[in-house]
């Protein structure tokens, strides 16, 4: 976290928003370094690929950062420092071309801010 982004690779189903068992234990490492650090505020963002519908898959983003926000705020975070918001398809960090990069590009993202 160097640079100020986390890339989360939490596989979410495709077409769903819920965080599954296997990654709870993610969500309780970011808890941890955020209550560790009293001055982090986090902005976390949800990307998808580009299959499918963009408005769809804009709502989803916005999901996938809102159920990752609702999960640190259930462990006792304060929603005052964490902003969940959907970037839908905009950001690829790799080709849609290939499953790979798909599901690469499906990710939250934790930001500095």
């Amino acid at each position: 976290y160097l640079d100020g982004r986390i890339a989360l690779y939490l596989n979410f189903d495709v077409g769903k928003a819920e965080i599954k068992p296997e990654f709870e234990s993610t969500i309780d490492k970011i808890f941890d370094l955020m209550r560790a650090d009293k001055n982090l505020y986090m902005r976390i963002e949800g990307h998808t690929d580009n299959v499918g519908i963009t408005k769809t898959n804009q709502r989803l983003s916005e999901q996938r950062a809102r159920a990752v926000m609702g999960a640190l705020v259930r462990r006792g975070m304060d929603p005052q420092r964490l902003m969940a918001m959907g970037l839908g398809p905009r950001r690829p960090i790799e080709s849609n071309l290939t499953a790979a990069g798909r599901a690469r590009n499906s990710r939250v993202e934790l930001v500095r801010r």
